[in-house]
């Protein structure tokens, strides 16, 4: 991992996605090109023999605004770590919905799985799965669980996702080890992209985090944040 002397990442720690690197070391560049201004602004004010330390005091305060206002500049019109949170937010919901929508090309449009016709047929398969379900025990059910998730078989999952809460076939910590399985057998593509996301946007906003704490400001409310 590449770390600057300002303390920022300059790569993606074990990620291999060229536009991501691409994007923290464009970022990086800037951030540096901004914080060694500040640094070369600040050893000018301190050597100014034609202030006092109230006037110093001042320039310094002054400059950390500028600066801070710079930096809010670049976080809010970061394009990339704006793109970046809209994929994951994409991505999150086409695996929460996975069971009852297929994502478009574009990841943007969610479309049912069973068209309105077959939604009568399709419930009452369901209720027929789950009375045969609860007539097991819970051991067994969570064993015709799992084969559901590696056998993809989404009827079944259907089933146990859509039971009524007073009659749950699953309890919630069953529910998410099928669900994790389901995710990771099927639906891969999605949890690996998810991971250099989250590791792309991790090194974003932690060098805009640095950045600030060598500027000594607060972070911005409005700035994007990750999903």
């Amino acid at each position: 991992m590449q770390i600057t002397d300002h303390g920022l990442q300059a790569e993606i720690h074990g990620v291999e996605a060229p536009e991501l690197q691409t994007a923290v070391a464009e970022q990086e560049r800037a951030l540096t090109a901004l914080l060694d201004e500040h640094t070369r602004e600040r050893g000018r004010i301190a050597t100014d023999r034609g202030l006092t330390e109230y006037g110093k005091a001042e320039r310094l305060a002054a400059l950390r605004e500028q600066h801070a206002a710079k930096l809010n500049q670049l976080e809010n019109g970061d394009r990339q770590l704006a793109r970046i949170v809209d994929e994951q937010g994409r991505r999150r919901k086409i695996l929460a919905e996975r069971l009852h929508y297929t994502p478009a090309a574009d990841l943007r449009t969610l479309n049912p799985r069973i068209k309105k016709e077959g939604a009568p047929t399709a419930l009452q398969r369901e209720r027929e799965i789950r009375d045969r379900l609860l007539a097991l025990d819970d051991t067994q059910r969570f064993a015709v669980a799992m084969r559901a998730a590696g056998d993809d078989d989404l009827e079944t999952l259907r089933a146990i996702a859509d039971a009524p809460s007073s009659f749950p076939v699953l309890s919630p910590q069953f529910r998410e080890q099928v669900d994790r399985a389901h995710i990771a057998a099927h639906h891969r593509d999605h949890l690996d992209r998810l991971e250099v996301l989250d590791a792309a946007a991790i090194t974003l906003k932690s060098n805009f985090s640095r950045a600030r704490e060598v500027l000594g400001v607060l972070a911005d409310p409005l700035a994007p944040k990750a999903a």
